[in-house]
């Protein structure tokens, strides 16, 4: 269902911005009017981010969208990672530092693993006060992989540290937020790219000071393979 109402409601939103645009450009001489439109472009955007959020969770969740794992050496896919990450905190006075990262490879979709790191410290640092810090820890061990990501922010009520995966939960202002006029998808889109590598992804207050940490734990595996959320 949400993949067949989200295909049909591209087509119009791209006949709204086309439309749009024709007047913004008929009525450039009016300040007033020229920034009503912007606004109206502005949020035709915003509809058009909660249509392909829905779309990639729709085909996740249903089987349609197979994976193909990549060996990748995890260390270099978070320096490069970490490099877009400092800059995002800094654009909020926050500090970002990957306190450790193991060597080693992991079978993953990269682009994926890279996108569900940057839903994480996106919202870590929106809840975040100037000058605290986000930090990532990259772990092997054993079977297994974890990749964590703290903030210093408020944290979030026991009762709703499951519930924060799911589609459209938003936490009340003052509490928690996804980031700036979130959609509320970004951590359910995190759970789906955890689904898909046979992974799982849980959040838990820190328990050495303020905030919280959300900890993405994904299966070691010695060959590259195609999985589906059914397999």
């Amino acid at each position: 269902f949400s993949a067949d109402v989200s295909h049909e409601l591209k087509t119009p939103l791209a006949l709204i911005r086309l439309n749009v645009e024709k007047l913004r450009g008929r009525l450039g001489a009016d300040a007033d009017a020229s920034a009503v439109l912007g606004d109206v472009l502005e949020e035709i955007s915003r509809l058009n981010q909660v249509i392909d959020r829905l779309l990639f969770l729709a085909k996740a969740e249903s089987g349609a969208l197979p994976l193909v794992l990549q060996p990748t050496e995890l260390a270099g896919l978070i320096a490069t990672f970490a490099e877009d990450a400092r800059a995002l905190a800094e654009d909020r006075a926050v500090r970002f530092e990957v306190v450790r990262s193991d060597v080693g490879q992991l079978n993953v979709e990269p682009n994926l693993l890279r996108q569900l790191l940057l839903n994480l410290v996106a919202n870590a640092v929106a809840v975040s006060p100037p000058g605290s810090c986000v930090t990532l820890e990259s772990v092997a061990a054993g079977t297994e992989w974890k990749i964590s990501i703290a903030d210093q922010g408020p944290g979030i009520p026991a009762e709703e540290l499951t519930r924060i995966f799911d589609r459209f939960v938003q936490l009340q202002p003052g509490d928690r937020v996804e980031s700036p006029r979130g959609h509320g998808l970004g951590l359910a889109i995190c759970r789906s790219i955890a689904t898909l590598h046979r992974g799982t992804i849980v959040a838990d207050n820190r328990l050495d000071g303020s905030g919280l940490r959300v900890t993405l734990t994904l299966p070691r595996r010695g060959n590259s393979e195609i999985l589906s959320p059914r397999n």
